[in-house]
């Protein structure tokens, strides 16, 4: 087991797990504007703020939600027992860093497939904010490629080692 590739993969779990555990935070606390958004907000906003609101309210919407908030818990649980494996020199399992980056692509997809439909003026606006929202869970997630990269450098790195030493 190559020893730095563990001790990234270490590192960087760690900061997977802290940004997860604030990603459950916000989300738990936003959760119920969520589940029952405010819609003399969105009226307000005309027609696009009613489009916007129907979206929010519908049943597919809380779905989602729901299960992101309970797959993102889950994710910083799996996340929490890889960092006691990483404290007792054992490789954590890489499953869960796969399955948190299918999750987040799944997440991306269907949010830029839900853009509600816009009138020509704020149509830039919704674009620039898929954007913005791509970019940044990119990097939000990149503590989890990185784990997952170094855990499989580590591995890598054993079995050249054995065939290294069998020859």
């Amino acid at each position: 087991m190559e020893k730095k590739h563990v001790e990234k993969a270490k590192k960087w779990n760690f900061i997977a797990l802290i940004i997860g555990t604030i990603e459950v935070i916000l989300s738990g606390s936003e959760l119920p504007s969520v589940l029952s958004p405010n819609k003399s907000l969105y009226e307000s906003l005309g027609e696009d703020g009613i489009k916007l609101y129907q979206q929010l309210n519908s049943l597919s919407t809380k779905i989602f939600t729901v299960t992101d908030f309970i797959l993102t818990l889950m994710f910083v649980v799996l996340f929490f027992i890889a960092y006691l494996k990483f404290k007792k020199e054992e490789l954590p399992m890489k499953l869960p860093y796969y399955m948190s980056l299918v999750w987040t692509l799944i997440m991306l997809v269907r949010n830029l497939w839900v853009l509600p439909g816009t009138q020509q003026g704020t149509a830039n606006f919704v674009i620039i904010t898929a954007i913005i929202t791509t970019v940044i869970t990119l990097i939000l997630e990149a503590p989890v490629l990185l784990t997952l990269i170094n855990l499989i450098k580590s591995e890598v790195t054993v079995f050249s080692n054995r065939g290294a030493r069998n020859e």
